[in-house]
């Protein structure tokens, strides 16, 4: 069975910088968090901070020799896209994902980063 990232909870806070994201995810009983500040001068920046802290997060999970970066995240009028960039000594791979665009605009994106790494988790969590 492909292991998956799962999210615990999202909190985003205004900082002197702009917002600071806060991410929580759970993956076989154990715990990360990451955190991302950035500029919130668009919306854009305000999705990817979100986004960057998720990254953040589930590098904690990961092998030293796997990196992951945030390329994108879009939002739509009902979805949120995500690309994420996989990178391992054996494989570079662009991954997408996608999520509905709910209430909770923060959640969203954090699931949209999920669903790009959880459809590739057997990738990401293979190397």
């Amino acid at each position: 069975m492909d292991k998956r990232l799962i999210l615990k909870h999202v909190l985003v806070e205004p900082s002197f910088r702009g917002a600071e994201a806060t991410v929580e995810l759970t993956l076989d009983n154990r715990e990360a968090v990451g955190h991302h500040t950035g500029p919130t001068a668009t919306s854009e920046n305000n999705l990817a901070v979100v986004g960057e802290a998720t990254v953040k997060a589930v590098t904690k999970f990961l092998p030293s020799n796997i990196d992951l970066s945030l390329e994108k995240i879009m939002k739509a009028p009902d979805v949120v896209y995500a690309k994420v960039n996989f990178r391992s000594p054996k494989e570079t791979a662009p991954l997408w994902g996608i999520a509905p665009l709910a209430e909770d605009v923060p959640g969203s994106v954090a699931r949209a980063v999920l669903s790009a790494i959880n459809r590739r988790s057997s990738l990401v969590f293979a190397n």
